[in-house]
């Protein structure tokens, strides 16, 4: 289960990634959307994080 989570976090990040690099391009840096963007991003590369080290930890037991 924890290797499809990551997989699909994975995906999103990049996806996220992409859209971000896009707007900051069309509107700046500073643009309200791309914060937006890069605060989503924030949170799911730390939801990819929680996740990597909680699988890691299982696999210890």
């Amino acid at each position: 289960m924890g290797h499809e989570q990551l997989r699909s976090l994975s995906l999103e990040i990049e996806t996220m990634r992409s859209a971000m690099h896009e707007t900051a391009s069309t509107h700046g840096l500073f643009h309200a959307e791309t914060i937006r963007i890069s605060q989503i991003l924030d949170y799911l590369i730390l939801q990819y994080q929680k996740l990597a080290h909680e699988s890691s930890l299982a696999r210890l037991r």
